[in-house]
């Protein structure tokens, strides 16, 4: 599913770490995600593969 987001309209940034299925238990298969805070109650969740540079480029864009 592709969905803009304005940027005047993200609240919040959260990154997070999820562990694949069990096939693949070890750290390095975990998953890195981001979770876009917007208008009032929405949140959108993205994989990313480099989230520290992600959420750098959208706090320069954003104004929180």
């Amino acid at each position: 599913m592709k969905k803009e987001i304005p940027y005047e309209k993200i609240r919040g940034l959260e990154k997070k770490r999820k562990i694949a299925p069990d096939s693949m238990l070890s750290l390095k298969n975990a998953l890195d995600h981001v979770n876009i805070k917007y208008n009032k109650y929405d949140v959108a969740c993205i994989s990313i593969i480099d989230s520290d540079e992600f959420i750098e480029a959208i706090l320069e864009k954003a104004m929180f």
